[in-house]
């Protein structure tokens, strides 16, 4: 993980070789062999923006052969890519209750 003032960057791989997507024996869920890959970045605002941070996960998920694969697998292919944002804003307790308690005089 790399760090900056406010920003954070993560990033994972992993290569997963699996038996055959046939033999259930030692492939129980019938996955091919594949490639994932995940990053992750997050920024937080809180210095200009109290309470404000973003984050944004991607991930890659990839097949390491061209074999085709019967229909009857498909919800087992592996061939992915998804991306996420996410604008996270809090609002602190105390400064709430400070809020609330000066409206309500």
């Amino acid at each position: 993980m790399k760090s900056f003032k406010n920003l954070q960057i993560e990033s994972r791989t992993g290569m997963y070789l699996t038996p055959k997507y046939n033999d259930f024996e030692h492939n129980k869920y019938g996955t091919t062999s594949y490639l994932h890959t995940a990053l992750m970045v997050n920024y937080n605002l809180s210095r200009k923006v109290p309470g404000l941070q973003i984050s944004m996960t991607t991930l890659l998920k990839k097949p390491l052969s061209d074999e085709p694969i019967p229909l009857k697998y498909i919800a087992n292919r592996v061939n992915m890519f998804y991306t996420a944002l996410v604008i996270n804003y809090s609002v602190s307790p105390t400064k709430f209750k400070k809020t609330q308690a000066s409206k309500s005089n």
